[in-house]
């Protein structure tokens, strides 16, 4: 298996956190055993390595296998990918979420241009879901060779990160009812409050305690969508 953090590549990484700090894998593909886009698909009853969809609304976004890597080119259209088949029953009610992203090209500057988002509900339209739907969300700022993250809800950026380097990610969530302890990227320990979100690039703390935007939504969906800006992204190594 490919390793987590290496140069060029997008990993995405999703594991309930219990108050006691145990942990469950819910998801994993790295998208070696196969260059055909399908065989990590299935609408109605996907596998643990599986996404409901992983679609467009045109040929402005096209998906593919490429390197051993989930690839998206966006000109125009918005595309997708989901998983809508519940991660757990019962949802969990915390994650740490981990990726990788490399954005190869950026060359069109959109605020926004894309979101994760984490909830409840979710269908599989080429589009982000409604915030009723949402618990937390982080989203994508594309610029003309660079890229950053944003709080939506907060209307604040991380610091812009050249493309062609590829940015290790850590979203913290917790919907636990109480402060959640974690240990961080660092390697030491942070807290979280009820229904805030921390994000981490790399060993920093980019952004903390963002607010959720439904606390009422579970934890059991996840949602990538692209709707703005030119950009090539590559995601890899996927893990909840």
């Amino acid at each position: 298996m490919k390793r987590i953090y290496t140069r060029f590549f997008v990993a995405f990484s999703l594991f309930a956190l219990s108050s006691t700090h145990l942990y469950a894998q819910l998801f994993e593909q790295d998208f070696s055993n196969s260059t055909t886009l399908s065989n990590y698909v299935n609408s109605s009853t996907p596998n643990s390595g599986q996404f409901n969809a992983i679609s467009s609304s045109g040929s402005g976004s096209t998906w593919s296998i490429s390197s051993s890597k989930l690839r998206i080119v966006r000109s125009g259209n918005a595309g997708i990918f989901v998983r809508t088949t519940d991660l757990k029953s019962p949802a969990p009610t915390s994650l740490i979420v981990k990726f990788d992203i490399n954005v190869l090209a950026s060359t069109a500057s959109a605020t926004n241009a894309a979101t994760f988002q984490f909830g409840s509900g979710f269908g599989t339209t080429n589009s982000t879901e409604a915030n009723a739907s949402v618990h937390s969300r982080l989203g994508l700022n594309l610029a003309n060779g660079s890229y950053a993250f944003r709080d939506i809800g907060g209307s604040s950026n991380s610091s812009s990160i050249n493309t062609g380097i590829a940015s290790s990610i850590t979203i913290v969530i917790n919907n636990d009812g109480g402060s959640l302890s974690y240990t961080d990227p660092a390697g030491g320990t942070s807290t979280v409050g009820n229904d805030k979100v921390d994000v981490w690039i790399g060993t920093t703390l980019a952004f903390n305690e963002m607010s959720a935007t439904t606390t009422s939504q579970t934890l059991t969906d996840f949602k990538f969508a692209i709707s703005n800006g030119t950009a090539t992204i590559e995601f890899d190594n996927f893990y909840v």
